[in-house]
């Protein structure tokens, strides 16, 4: 295969223009990534020959195994303007060292045979030590899934894979295995088999748990077995092979020999031949954080599948040891249709690279190895400068919006009920709720609420006039905030009025405003039915509802232009309602949010933003920006405000609470 340094020059790009479909960001040339709004990908080292598994030393050094090329290299960023300034040869004439990893300022490298350590290895990158052996005779030198992968973990043993001799057979002792050891290679035990080949392994951040990816075997067909991801929460557990793959096939040959209900299922079916080697799980700050946590996964891809799969990366996100979803996050090592292009072994020829392992760097980035491209990939993130966010659809008229904390903007729409999404950064807002799958029917306020992981939503029925039928039902609704899978439904009394707006408290209650009733109801925590919780004659045309640092719950009423507050007395039952006095009469306000402990922003239909600072009953106001069409929603995202007008669009308006 020809050499990427053709079109290495081409692969710095800030990738913001030309959304796709999904409201992920395709670059203008052809060939290059596919990611989602808001991350570049750039060159971070070439020359890293055949470029396998990676490990990070304590200095910086980013150190690179190989496989087919018997090397090991060292790369090494200087200066930290995030493109290496050198690759050294460590090692060379190994055979397949593709595992590395670190400990106490040691290279640990694993051969198909036998694992070496280069102590003091980044203060000697000119002149390495003679490597000191840790163990002799490993399992598997010489048949079929010969490479190891290692990695450290949390008790400070070292973990090492030993694949499959074969496609599918019965394997010796103490192979088809992810195998520990103490560090100076004693004490050597099995830690989970029936693992077929594993080329990728991490241990959850929280739970400390063991996750590893495992390759399905071939020739079953294009789409079984699937690979796996799995969770080794124990050692000992069993994970189906030879007999039993992907938690529920049964193998031809060998099934019989061992039910599936014995092995330990995937957390995780992948796609057949996809090739799931290494990965991480994300602990750093600079990506948005709905990506904490997640796995972040390289697919090397597919070499006899009549239609190509892999050849991405992609990240799993997670909820203990539930995958919630799993989606590209980099696409592009294979350009153009994939049902128009090569399969079986001719799939690598008509790719670009092929992604192997995946390293979080300290300032939050993550490197993607290429084995094919001979290079490491840098994948980072920023916000993008937009001015308004609109929604891919005709005939929405959102009525409010929200976000969520990792800058995900989410519509409602009173005519299709639909619920619209726009990822971080991005421009435009796809649909994700349809309507025709949930029910949803006139949607007015939503709201995203993170440490619950639940949108909450204001539907209305329609219909009713002139003869028309009724159609849904007025009710507050929540979904999955991360999947958009549906959770309750909590209808409104008989003959209620609009449901229009929800805020949140502290313990977890939502609350949520009924207009021209002037009623405001409450849903606490597991309770499975709403409660009238206060109602007020002043409140008739209530809209806006939002929560301060007092603990009491502020709201705006559309007609009367007042603000009031509500009191949660310590039973948790409404305390008097109380007008609070304006610096500056309101103009049909509507949507109410938090900005700060004593701050609230609002949206006035006459087509201005203002800050309120609540002391006491008194609320100084601040026109943050006024002259915009129709303003009836407002969120906020970062150092912005993002204000719904015309029922069409959000624009960006700079804001920074007082």
């Amino acid at each position: 295969m020809t050499k990427l340094s053709l079109v290495a020059a081409q692969l710095c790009v800030l990738l913001v223009p030309g959304l796709t479909g999904s409201g992920r960001v395709r670059a203008q040339s052809p060939g290059q990534w596919v990611v989602p709004p808001g991350f570049q990908v750039t060159v971070f080292a070439e020359n890293v020959e055949n470029a396998r598994e990676m490990a990070l030393g304590p200095r910086g050094t980013v150190f690179v195994g190989s496989r087919t090329a018997g090397k090991v290299h060292a790369v090494v960023d200087r200066d930290g303007d995030h493109k290496a300034d050198r690759v050294v040869l460590i090692a060379s004439g190994l055979d397949q060292p593709n595992g590395v990893a670190v400990r106490n300022g040691a290279l640990y490298v694993a051969t198909a045979s036998k694992i070496l350590r280069f102590d003091d290895i980044e203060r000697r990158l000119d002149s390495p030590p003679t490597p000191v052996g840790v163990r002799d005779s490993l399992q598997n030198p010489n048949a079929g899934h010969t490479w190891k992968f290692i990695a450290f973990g949390p008790d400070d043993l070292l973990y090492m894979s030993v694949g499959a001799p074969c496609n599918v057979c019965l394997s010796p002792p103490m192979v088809s295995t992810i195998l520990r050891m103490k560090p100076d290679g004693s004490n050597l035990e099995v830690f989970a088999e029936g693992v077929r080949n594993s080329v990728g392994f991490d241990w959850h951040p929280t739970s400390r748990e063991l996750w590893f990816t495992d390759n399905g075997r071939d020739m079953l067909g294009d789409d079984v077995p699937g690979d796996e991801l799995n969770v080794a929460w124990k050692p000992g557990l069993h994970f189906g092979f030879p007999f039993c793959h992907q938690g529920d096939v049964s193998d031809p040959q060998f099934g019989a020999e061992r039910a599936c209900s014995t092995t330990e299922p995937p957390v995780k079916t992948l796609g057949a031949h996809v090739a799931a080697l290494g990965f991480t799980f994300y602990t750093g700050n600079m990506f948005p954080a709905s990506y904490r946590n997640a796995v972040i996964l390289a697919e090397h891809g597919s070499w006899n599948r009549s239609v190509p799969s892999g050849y991405r990366v992609m990240v799993a996100h997670t909820d203990g040891r539930r995958v919630t979803s799993y989606e590209p996050f980099v696409d592009g090592f294979m350009p153009g249709v994939r049902s128009s292009l090569p399969g079986g072994r001719g799939a690598a020829a008509a790719a670009v690279g092929r992604p192997v392992d995946v390293l979080q760097m300290p300032d939050g980035s993550i490197l993607i190895s290429d084995d094919m491209g001979n290079r490491l990939l840098r994948v980072s993130y920023r916000t993008q400068n937009r001015a308004e966010v609109t929604i891919n659809d005709t005939d929405v008229a959102p009525e409010n919006l929200t976000s969520s904390q990792d800058g995900t903007v989410y519509f409602g729409s009173t005519t299709k009920g639909t619920i619209y999404r726009a990822a971080p950064g991005a421009v435009q807002a796809e649909p994700w709720i349809l309507a025709s799958a949930s029910g949803l029917t006139n949607v007015l306020g939503v709201l995203a609420d993170d440490k619950a992981n639940t949108l909450w939503v204001c539907q209305n029925s329609t219909g009713g006039r002139g003869g028309t039928p009724v159609a849904g039902q007025t009710a507050l609704r929540s979904f999955d905030l991360k999947s958009g899978a549906a959770k309750g439904v909590y209808p409104f009394p008989p003959n209620a009025g609009i449901c229009n707006d929800i805020a949140v408290s502290a313990n977890g209650t939502a609350f949520v405003s009924e207009s021209f009733r002037g009623r405001i109801h409450r849903l606490r925590p597991s309770a499975t039915a709403l409660e009238v919780w206060t109602s007020a004659q002043e409140l008739n045309v209530i809209d806006g509802l939002a929560f301060l640092a007092d603990g009491s719950l502020y709201a705006n009423d559309f007609s009367s232009g007042k603000l009031f507050r509500i009191p949660v007395n310590t039973d948790g039952s409404a305390g008097a309602v109380v007008p609070i006095e304006t610096s500056m009469p309101f103009s049909r306000p509507d949507g109410l949010r938090t900005a700060g402990p004593q701050t609230l922003i609002q949206a006035e239909g006459q087509g201005r933003v203002t800050e309120l600072r609540i002391n006491g009953n008194r609320a100084e106001v601040r026109v943050v920006h006024d002259s915009l069409p129709g303003a009836t929603g407002v969120t906020i995202v970062g150092n912005s405000a993002l204000v719904l007008v015309s029922r069409v669009k959000a624009v960006v308006v700079p804001y920074r609470p007082r």
